[in-house]
């Protein structure tokens, strides 16, 4: 897949009383492990999008409700849903690149989510990982064009795209994708475009979940690299098919410190409203291998 370089996204330090605010739902936050900053940006173009739902969602009450999974939209809205659209443009992607663009979507389009079957009578048939976006579409124009390598006489098809993508949330498991037990998270809506490190919004979101309205937090040294999907787990049995960073001191190296620089620079440019400290757990007297837990203390910035 072709990289979007981060030097091709204007980004300029953000005003205080001009940043965007929208909720997150977290359910939507974790499907952004692994993924780029063009990618996580588009799951939250996909949130920005769904912020009367959630509003509604908790006027109505329904967070109170016993329902699981807890569902954002009422039964009667899911098949009246309407594509999400999102434009390139709002990106900072030029058109030259929007081929890049469509290979980032198609990625994102293929997100899964896990979630139980039942027959018409409502027994049980199995669990099992589903599409959450149920159509995906970037057309092409009709300016696309073949050239032929003169060395070789290989011709190469190249394909133009409109600017714009439409994604069509499956409403057969929309509830599970969606699932609002686990909350969301009040964020700035250009985070993912602000930031320059892709482990830097997944880890904000993990640390901002977790510690609530809390400054100090221990959150799992293994939640946090499942979040930022360091770690990939066999979805069945949960059985560890990788590890980026087998030794903690080079993911303390590599990610946390990085991230910690990175959020501070935001910070500092009032594009993100905290900043963190961190220590390692672990547990009893023992002070090697992985910690047990990452405790962080989280400071408010200006924004």
């Amino acid at each position: 897949m072709g990289r979007i370089k981060k030097s091709q996204i204007e980004q300029q330090p953000a005003d205080l009383q001009s940043v965007e605010w929208i909720n997150t739902p977290f359910a939507i936050a974790k499907f952004g492990k692994g993924f780029s900053l063009i990618q996580q940006q588009a799951l939250i173009k996909v949130s920005e999008a769904l912020q009367g739902y959630i509003r509604d969602f908790y006027n109505e009450k329904r967070h109170m409700s016993s329902e699981n999974p807890l569902g954002l939209f009422r039964k009667e809205v899911l098949t009246e849903l309407e594509p999400i659209r999102m434009y390139a443009s709002d990106f900072g992607v030029p058109a030259s690149h929007y081929a890049d663009v469509f290979e980032a979507f198609k990625v994102i389009s293929q997100t899964q989510v896990k979630a139980p079957q039942y027959d018409e009578d409502g027994n049980y048939i199995k669990t099992d990982w589903y599409n959450v976006f149920s159509h995906f579409s970037m057309p092409e124009t009709d300016k696309g064009y073949t050239y032929t390598d003169k060395e070789t006489g290989e011709k190469t098809t190249v394909t133009r795209y409109e600017g714009w993508a439409d994604f069509t949330i499956n409403p057969n498991v929309a509830a599970h994708a969606f699932n609002m037990a686990g909350g969301y998270v009040n964020h700035p809506a250009r985070i993912a475009m602000d930031s320059k490190l892709s482990y830097a919004p997944l880890l904000y979101f993990l640390i901002k979940h977790s510690a609530g309205s809390k400054s100090k937090v221990r959150v799992p040294y293994s939640a946090v690299q499942e979040m930022l999907g360091t770690v990939v787990k066999d979805k069945n049995t949960g059985e560890v098919l990788s590890n980026s960073f087998p030794l903690f001191s080079k993911f303390k190296q590599r990610v946390l410190n990085k991230v910690q620089e990175e959020i501070k620079r935001m910070a500092d440019v009032n594009q993100i409203d905290i900043t963190f400290e961190y220590e390692p757990i672990y547990r009893g007297k023992v002070s090697r291998g992985d910690p047990e837990y990452i405790e962080f203390t989280i400071q408010l910035s200006d924004l």
